[in-house]
């Protein structure tokens, strides 16, 4: 019998393929028999097929493909010893395994995954996997993490909803919180996911130039003006992205509004219309209802707007996240920077994690260019590649391991008392693992109220 054999992120995992079925389904898609929710696994991605008594392994027009012993294969038989790289995954064909871990799902399939803790003080392998989460419908951007605290999947299962429904949307939140992220991956789980997304920045737009940037201009309107499409035409058929609506005048708010009611639009100096169907989204970092008060936004154009209002909590309310994100982006930025890392000391980990990030995911993103740009390839970063306007000084290096214990200790009393004691809930709030946070409270002998 043969079997598959993964050490994933420090996890062994080991797969039978048995004689009792004839058909493997892999991919990062939920209802896989092998779900592998990570970064280059497309959602259907192979077929396991047992035929004459062996196991052939079958490419479904994947994205990154099927790499057996480093060869894109489409169509391949397997036997002991062959190497399969799935994206980031790489899995190893076994006769005899050794004793390794298998970890079933509820329904029987089986997962690949690992958790990490950060109560010892060792290095964090970089996680370069985007998880498919309880959001079967949803369709996140190239490149996005999603979340796992509670306020972000509160709002997955909003966008869910809101997916399939023909509703115009307004994001809220502060800046760099990941509004317009947020905004595609609603058009990509739309039934407008075919058609273009069409981003607008609407405060980099001079106010004399909005209306032309929206609607387009008329032919020979004026002497040596050649005619275009503006942004609305562009997005015809898709979604249209407005961040920063406020910044646009009230009388390109009013115009706007009757295009969204109407679904026409007439180009500047142009006398005929034409119909304009589209979705659209739009964004901003402060209450629409205090803009509308200080007379930046009108007040029907709003009602228009928000059919459903979303909004984004920042990174200081969903620290939760904070680590995986971390991880994900240190990764993905390093491979993009053609400088794989080696991990992060947990130390530097805990500190990247307990910070406020004002500027939010933008801040926090920022910070880890800067860090990669310092570190050489392969190298496990720490506190030390640290920008100096982000680094804590301190007379001592014992003074940098008790601020962190006596902060560390304070977020745990704190979640603890949140969640009413409850330790699983405390630790995804804290974002470890429920055993790493026992852990932690015991060497910190921290007692439950």
């Amino acid at each position: 019998m043969l079997y598959l054999l993964g050490d994933l992120f420090g996890r062994k995992i080991r797969f039978p393929l048995g004689e009792d079925c004839a058909r493997i389904a892999g991919g990062a898609q939920t209802d896989n028999d092998l779900y592998l929710p990570y970064r280059g696994v497309s959602r259907s991605h192979f077929l396991l097929e047992r035929e004459d008594g062996r196991w052939n392994i079958r490419d479904l027009n994947s994205k990154n493909g099927v790499l057996l012993n480093g060869v894109k294969t489409d169509h391949a038989g397997l036997r002991d010893g062959d190497v399969l790289r799935l994206g980031i995954i790489e899995l190893r064909v076994c006769e005899s395994p050794a004793d390794d871990t298998v970890l079933p799902l509820e329904n029987g399939r089986t997962a690949f995954g690992a958790e990490m803790d950060t109560d010892e003080m060792g290095p964090v392998a970089l996680v370069g996997r985007e998880e498919v989460l309880a959001f079967p419908h949803l369709t996140f951007p190239d490149g996005y993490i999603p979340g796992t605290s509670e306020r972000m999947l509160e709002i997955y299962r909003t966008l869910q909803m809101a997916a399939r429904q023909d509703l115009n949307i307004l994001f809220t939140g502060e800046t760099g919180v990941g509004k317009e992220m947020l905004a595609m991956t609603l058009h990509l789980s739309s039934p407008n996911a075919h058609g273009p997304f069409i981003a607008v920045n609407c405060a980099a737009i001079p106010a004399e130039l909005a209306e032309t940037e929206l609607f387009g201009i008329g032919d020979r309107v004026a002497t040596g003006v050649a005619g275009r499409i503006g942004k609305i035409a562009e997005a015809i058929g898709g979604t249209l992205f407005l961040d920063e609506i406020s910044a646009f005048p009230l009388p390109i708010q009013a115009k706007l509004l009757r295009a969204v009611e109407e679904k026409i639009i007439t180009p500047v100096g142009a006398r005929s219309r034409s119909k304009a169907d589209f979705r659209l989204m739009a964004a901003g970092n402060k209450d629409p209802r205090e803009l509308i008060r200080q007379g930046l936004l009108r007040e029907d154009f709003y009602f228009r707007l928000a059919g459903m209002e979303i909004t984004i909590p920042p990174l200081r309310e969903r620290r939760g996240d904070l680590k995986g994100l971390i991880l994900g982006l240190l990764f993905r930025l390093g491979m993009e920077a053609g400088k794989p890392l080696g991990g992060v000391s947990k130390i530097l980990l805990v500190e990247l994690a307990g910070r406020d990030y004002p500027g939010n995911v933008r801040e926090l993103l920022n910070m880890l260019r800067t860090m990669i740009a310092r570190a050489h390839p392969g190298e496990i970063l720490d506190a030390g590649l640290l920008p100096s306007e982000f680094r804590v000084e301190h007379a001592e290096p014992d003074d940098l391991h008790a601020l962190l214990e006596s902060t560390s200790k304070d977020k745990i009393i704190e979640a603890l008392r949140v969640h009413e004691n409850n330790i699983t809930r405390a630790a995804r709030h804290l974002g470890i693992s429920a055993p790493g946070l026992r852990k932690m409270m015991k060497r910190m002998k921290i007692k439950k109220e």
